[in-house]
């Protein structure tokens, strides 16, 4: 289900930086909520593929987690 919601947050924000005209590209979206981070990067050499997770704040660190994504997009080159 958070999918779901998730391409359409993606789709908004895409919308939104065309309708600026804003060249450049989103590298990741963080909803950061009370309880949780959900964090969606993209991978930079495929324009519509997306990692998206979900963390418990109190079990993860927002830094190394970001980190640890960058570390995976790289090897989808």
């Amino acid at each position: 289900i958070y999918s779901a919601y998730i391409v359409e947050v993606v789709k908004a924000n895409k919308k939104f930086l065309n309708k600026l005209k804003i060249s450049e590209q989103i590298e990741d979206i963080i909803i950061n909520l009370d309880k949780k981070y959900h964090i969606i990067t993209f991978i930079t050499s495929k324009d519509d593929i997306f990692i998206y997770v979900i963390l418990d704040k109190e079990m993860s660190n927002l830094a190394i987690s970001r980190l640890t994504l960058s570390e995976v997009e790289m090897d989808w080159d």
